[in-house]
């Protein structure tokens, strides 16, 4: 299996409409794996079409935290409701917009395996069978922008930031990809090594950048993250999405804001919860 070339911005194979797979065989099998490969390397992925890769072929591959879904042919079949999106894409980096999209979405395709599938997704799920299968014809989502809101497009170039340790091809790191996707926020993935650096040196805050002094706390946990630019009400959001998506505790090794620089070690909802609303009242 093989991490793939990532086509972004101008690249026009980004408009080209994909071909539809007639055969699903060991080479269509590999595609997929290579396009699953490529989706878990990379930063902030949900979700990958063919061509997003170069592949103009009908192939969708989705991880949003609740398993690896490959599809092959995929149709919008049914759609009803109506929900408000901020959408973002891994193929237009940095650029965000608000679109609407139907609230619930059906699916038929084929599997890995050439078996007819149907699928129902509601929310953000809804909003990414809509957004990838709208790549297949060579359609990305600023064409979906209303007339009224062009021009936000770049709305959200957003400030927040959170860095990842350890969490890669885990089940709760994925699980909080998606909260974390859902929310908008960027996500790095973080080595030891890079967790040593100064906290305020990796996530750019001005002022304290050049600080050479390290982390002091007691070694490394399993998992650690540090957020940046996250308000008290964000930070409110992340806990409910964390609650209800059922993401066990996180070890948090710093809040950083323009206000606040926070270097404690905590632990998300017990102690997180009590810090975050004096950051709130500092705002």
């Amino acid at each position: 299996m093989a991490v793939r070339k990532l086509r972004i911005n101008d690249d026009p194979i980004l408009r080209k409409r994909s071909r539809e797979v007639a055969a699903v065989d060991d080479r269509i099998r590999m595609l997929l794996s290579d396009m699953a490969d490529t989706l878990h390397d990379t930063p902030n992925g949900a979700a990958l079409a063919g061509s997003q890769v170069g592949i103009l072929k009908r192939l969708v591959v989705i991880d949003m935290g609740e398993g690896l879904i490959k599809l092959v042919n995929p149709m919008i079949t049914e759609t009803s409701g109506q929900q408000e999106c901020i959408e973002g894409c891994l193929s237009l980096p940095d650029r965000f917009g608000r679109t609407t999209r139907p609230a619930r979405v059906t699916v038929q395709a084929l599997n890995e395996y050439g078996e007819p599938i149907q699928l129902t997704g509601e929310g953000e799920m809804a909003k990414c069978f809509c957004h990838e299968i709208d790549h297949l014809d060579g359609v990305l989502f600023i064409d979906k922008i209303s007339p009224n809101r062009k021009g936000t497009e770049d709305m959200k170039k957003t400030q927040e930031l959170v860095l990842l340790y350890n969490f890669q091809n885990t089940e709760k790191g994925r699980k909080l990809k998606a909260v974390l996707i859902q929310m908008g926020i960027r996500i790095k993935n973080v080595d030891k090594a890079a967790f040593l650096e100064p906290v305020g040196s990796l996530c750019g805050i001005e002022g304290i950048e050049k600080s050479e002094k390290q982390y002091e706390g007691e070694g490394f946990p399993e998992e650690m993250l540090v957020m940046k630019g996250m308000s008290g009400s964000r930070i409110d959001d992340l806990l409910t999405l964390l609650h209800k998506n059922k993401i066990g505790k996180i070890h948090l090794k710093a809040i950083l804001t323009e206000t606040n620089q926070q270097w404690n070690s905590l632990e998300l909802y017990g102690e997180l919860k009590k810090e975050h609303e004096v950051m709130s009242k500092n705002e």
